[in-house]
């Protein structure tokens, strides 16, 4: 049986063309899983999730009426106005630094912070990472609030002062 002869420089040219690819596979695809993460981050930012709003209702309109001739009113005395109500304190209290919104508006990241709430209704969103806490406080105004977010377990804590 007769030898065979092989070409060893034509075999070590193919290897290293063969690893040159390799590599070079290698490398384009750390690139494309770096932009698709860089993509999602960018996309996944400290945004309030977007509330549903309902739909306004369609409202029946009156036929005109015919206009009555004026009455002259009595004259009344004028009436005492009550200063407006005195805006009420919140201490919001987190485990950890988190993105932090108020009425839809973030008021920023940290870890303890208080804030004035005009009286009516408002709700604080908490964000850290994929963890989400709302809660809705209804204040009548010059009144002291204690917010303790704990948002491992998801829930918060509103006391009274």
């Amino acid at each position: 049986m007769a030898k065979r002869r092989y070409d060893t420089d034509f075999l070590v040219g193919r290897m290293k063309k063969e690893r040159r690819s390799g590599i070079m596979m290698t490398l384009g695809g750390i690139v494309v899983l770096g932009a698709l993460i860089g993509a999602y981050t960018l996309t996944s930012g400290d945004e309030p999730p977007a509330k549903a709003k309902p739909a306004a209702k369609a409202k029946k309109e009156a036929p005109p009426k015919a206009e009555a001739p004026p009455v002259e009113k009595p004259a009344e005395p004028p009436k005492e106005e009550k200063p407006p109500p005195k805006p009420s304190s919140l201490d919001i209290k987190l485990n950890k630094k988190a993105a932090v919104w108020l009425d839809g508006e973030m008021i920023g990241k940290f870890k303890k912070q208080s804030v004035e709430l005009t009286p009516g209704e408002h709700t604080v969103y908490v964000k850290v990472g994929k963890k989400k806490v709302e809660q809705v406080i209804n204040t009548p105004g010059d009144e002291s609030y204690s917010l303790v977010f704990d948002v491992k377990k998801k829930k918060a804590q509103l006391k009274k002062k």
